[in-house]
């Protein structure tokens, strides 16, 4: 365990998809000791799953994963990179120390030699990242600079910051041809395991390795990029909208993390709901509890409702480990049925509550879901999000088409995307602790109100007239 709680303050996005630029503070300064939930709405096309798809780059950089080759097709038309920022806040269990720090990186599409591997659509390079920290402590406070930054040239710049961290040159060979390996393989280079290693190999032992701030900036710099990247591997998750379309192809997407007394284990499963699975029995075990834990709160929720993993028995997996053949059921008042019957809607709820449930209890859990509201009862959405919102410790960060969720929770919870590419996010002006966000919203979008236009009018007489222009034009 790491020991760290690190929580996303800030998100800055340019020129990834539909959006010019776009920038959002999760934080709420109306309930800043609760948990840290934003819901962000807005019209079809207006760049709310941007928002989701630049926190899910954001988790295959800290993890050291390659960036899909498909998000080389996000950079803007008529750009020739993204950029995003994040910012955090990092936290230790000492609480009078409290740590800021912000990622930033761009994103391109490069075809070439690859292309002929990756498709047309070439594949997606990582440059330009830069690390910055700031602290606050009782031994001191530095405020935010540069630590690492690739666009400096070399392996990384500042070069006092590069010799402090990692005792090498400029042109240190091994550090460089890493740095040239994670850009061909679409990885990051910050958050390598290389740097991390050659960050470690600077600090004299695993006891001052701990002890952050108090003792040189490469053990400050290493317990943060740590802490970052143990973050991305264990403690933030993100669901996309491909997985809805996974449960409509009887395919159930299961992110899971277990704590048990030795480690932390976590991963996405995909389940059959048509037929059975070999799992190892390391991962059987470990999906089992997931699920058990998880039909604790769907039985509240949907009552009479069980869902169970069927042990089928042993089994030796295609990769030659020994394993266990399971299938998913669901029980209703005494019947035991293939889980595969159940309804869409219930089938999304149980990929979805065991993320829930992690960030309801672990403050260092960011949860991120589009969509949330596909296939789910508009009163129980919002009934959930307004638990949530009110008791929970972590962070979620949701789209939504539904609106119910702006009549149970805290309006400060609640951003909008605008018909303006260059300034896509805002948070709604002149609303009163009086004033019922959903009406206000569905007001603002007929008479307008805010500095920016929050849907772009639509005219309905126009509409039917396409719908009888293409009817006529169907006819033979």
């Amino acid at each position: 365990m790491h020991g760290a709680r690190v929580r996303i303050e800030r998100i800055s996005i340019d020129n990834l998809k539909n959006v010019r630029h776009g920038e959002l503070v999760l934080s709420n300064p109306r309930r800043p000791n609760g948990p840290s939930i934003l819901g962000l709405y807005g019209q079809n096309g207006s760049g709310k799953t941007v928002l989701i798809d630049a926190i899910g780059i954001l988790e295959q950089c800290l993890t050291g994963g390659s960036v899909d080759s498909s998000e080389a097709l996000e950079v803007s038309v008529g750009a020739e990179s993204a950029t995003l920022e994040f910012e955090f806040s990092v936290k230790r269990n000492d609480p009078s120390i409290a740590y800021r720090a912000v990622y930033r990186l761009s994103i391109k599409g490069e075809k070439g030699i690859d292309a002929a591997v990756q498709g047309a659509s070439g594949t997606t390079r990582i440059f330009d990242e830069r690390i910055s920290l700031a602290w606050n402590g009782p031994n001191g406070k530095m405020r935010l600079s540069t630590m690492m930054d690739t666009a400096r040239g070399g392996v990384f710049g500042p070069v006092a910051k590069l010799q402090a961290l990692t005792g090498a040159m400029e042109d240190d060979l091994d550090l460089a041809v890493e740095k040239r390996l994670a850009y061909r393989e679409s990885r990051s280079f910050l958050f390598s395991s290389a740097l991390r290693n050659a960050i470690a190999s600077n600090v004299p032992n695993e006891i001052a390795r701990s002890a952050g701030v108090e003792k040189s900036l490469a053990e400050t710099v290493l317990w943060i990029v740590d802490a970052l990247h143990n973050y991305g591997v264990f403690e933030l998750f993100v669901a996309k909208s491909h997985d809805v379309g996974m449960v409509a192809l009887n395919a159930l997407p299961f992110p899971f993390r277990v704590t048990t007394q030795q480690a932390r284990v976590t991963g996405k499963a995909t389940i059959p709901m048509n037929g059975t699975m070999a799992l190892s029995d390391e991962v059987f075990e470990v999906v089992k509890s997931a699920i058990e834990n998880m039909d604790t709160v769907l039985r509240q929720i949907i009552p009479g409702l069980a869902v169970k993993v069927v042990d089928l028995g042993p089994e030796i997996t295609a990769d030659g480990r020994r394993g266990r053949r399971m299938q998913l059921v669901s029980e209703r008042e005494g019947r035991t049925i293939p889980f595969e019957l159940e309804s869409d809607g219930i089938k999304r709820m149980v990929s979805l509550l065991h993320l829930l449930i992690l960030m309801y209890n672990d403050p260092s859990v960011t949860v991120a879901i589009d969509e949330l509201d596909s296939g789910v009862f508009e009163y129980l959405l919002g009934e959930l999000v307004g638990i949530v919102a009110e008791r929970g410790k972590g962070q979620l960060v949701f789209t939504s088409h539904n609106l119910r969720p702006l009549e149970t929770i805290d309006r400060g919870y609640i951003a909008f995307t605008t018909t303006n590419p260059s300034n896509r996010y805002v948070r709604m002006a002149h609303v009163k602790a009086t004033n019922n966000l959903r009406d206000f919203y569905y007001r603002d979008i007929v008479l307008g109100g805010q500095q920016e236009m929050l849907y772009e009018p639509t005219n309905n007489s126009e509409i039917a007239l396409a719908f009888l222009e293409a009817g006529t034009n169907d006819v033979a």
